[in-house]
């Protein structure tokens, strides 16, 4: 067994900022711009039984190096894996990149402008979720109308009063 730790006290995790993305990462001092969050975890090969077998973690893996043809996932076991994607592009203070360390090429994020103590840690998980978020925003809204509409159908209907089903044989007396 491999044990992994996040260790880095730069951050903290606490309810995020963004609707219905349940936690966030957020910083626990002031971040410079420039800085690099580590995506730590295991890497595993692409169609390997490994990569298979972690499958409930697909979308959380990121690519371990940047390339159209990459081989490798990275399972994040750290903070990385609880960025939260940011709804608002302004919103965005972190991208991801791939740098040099120790002749190895790191998966990191990079932030983008400073952060404050506080402020929740917001990437871009890309063209493909955002509009996978947008057709969710829209199909929750749908079903909202539905709803609203369905519910009034049935008020239109009268069955509603309790009244009239509490006497016996419900009839009124």
């Amino acid at each position: 067994m491999i044990l992994i730790e996040e260790k880095d006290d730069r951050f903290y995790i606490a309810e995020s900022t963004q609707p219905e993305a349940g936690r966030g990462l957020f910083a626990a001092r002031d971040i410079k711009e420039g800085e690099d969050l580590e995506v730590i975890g295991v890497a595993v090969d692409r169609g390997s039984p490994a990569d298979v077998c972690t499958s409930y973690a697909d979308a959380y893996k990121f690519a371990a190096d940047y390339s159209d043809s990459f081989t490798r996932h990275i399972i994040p076991m750290g903070y990385a894996g609880i960025v939260n994607h940011a709804n608002d592009e302004a919103e965005q203070n972190v991208e991801i990149k791939y740098v040099l360390k120790g002749g190895k090429t790191i998966c990191v994020y990079r932030f983008l402008k400073d952060v404050v103590k506080g402020e929740e840690v917001l990437g871009d998980y890309g063209e493909a979720w955002r509009g996978l978020a947008d057709w969710s925003r829209r199909m929750n809204d749908s079903a909202d109308a539905d709803e609203e509409r369905e519910w009034s159908s049935f008020l239109s209907l009268g069955l509603y009063n309790l009244d009239r089903l509490s006497r016996p044989g419900g009839e009124d007396a």
